[in-house]
C-alpha cells in the first residue's frame, strides 16, 4: 500500500520518456525468464508451504515471506507510475524468485494487488485523475474478464500460462520502448 501511494505521486515528478525505456526493457527481461522457466532456488529462510486446491491438486513450494514485502512495495509504486496491473510484474517475481507454481502466483498476485491496486486508485481519485464513467464502464468488463480467465486458467497448463504472460510482457514492453522513443500513436 505504501508503494501505490508513492508511485502516484511519484507519476507527478517523473520524466516518462526515459523511465518508460527503462519499464520496457525489464518487462521484456522478466519475460524471456519467465519463457525460458528459470526459477530460483529457495533462500534457506523459505518457509515450507502446501495447499490443495479446488480440484485436488497439491502444491508444494517455499517461500521467503520478506522478500515477498520487499518486491511488492516496489511493485505497488510500478503499477502505480505505469498504470499497469502490478500483477505484470508481481507474478513473473512469484514465479521466478519465490518459485510458486504459477496458479498459487496468479491467484495469490490477484489477491495482494486487489488491496495495493485500490489504495492507488484511491489516491489518483484524491489527486482529481480519475474519469468516473470510463472507470466505471472498465470496471463492469474486467469483472466479466476476470471471471473468465479464472475459469481458463485452471484448464491451462502452467507452461502454457507462462509462456502467455511473457508474450504480454513483451508486448507491453515493446508499447512502453515505443512510447518512450515517440514512435507510433501512444
Amino acid at each position: 500500500m505504501p508503494g501505490a501511494i508513492g508511485g502516484a505521486y511519484l507519476t507527478r515528478a517523473l520524466a516518462s520518456h526515459l523511465f518508460s525505456l527503462a519499464f520496457g526493457a525489464l518487462l521484456i527481461a522478466i519475460a524471456l525468464l519467465l519463457f525460458t522457466g528459470i526459477t530460483a532456488a529457495p533462500s534457506p529462510r523459505a518457509d515450507a508451504r502446501q495447499i490443495v486446491d479446488a480440484v485436488g491438486e497439491r502444491h508444494a513450494y517455499h517461500v521467503d515471506a520478506w522478500k515477498g514485502v520487499l518486491v511488492s512495495f516496489f511493485v505497488g509504486i510500478l503499477s502505480s507510475v505505469f498504470g499497469v496491473g502490478g500483477g505484470i510484474i508481481h507474478v513473473p517475481f512469484l514465479i521466478v524468485v519465490l518459485s510458486l507454481p504459477v496458479h498459487v502466483a496468479t491467484a495469490t498476485s490477484h489477491f495482494v494487488l486487489s488491496i495495493s491496486t485500490f489504495v492507488g486508485a484511491a489516491t489518483f481519485l484524491a489527486l482529481g485523475h480519475v474519469n468516473l464513467p470510463t472507470t466505471g464502464l472498465m470496471g463492469a468488463g474486467i469483472l466479466a474478464g476476470a471471471q473468465l480467465g479464472a475459469r481458463f486458467s485452471t484448464r491451462t497448463s502452467p507452461v502454457a500460462i507462462r509462456r502467455v504472460l511473457a508474450g504480454a510482457l513483451v508486448l507491453v514492453g515493446i508499447r512502453m520502448i515505443l512510447h518512450a522513443l515517440a514512435v507510433g500513436p501512444w
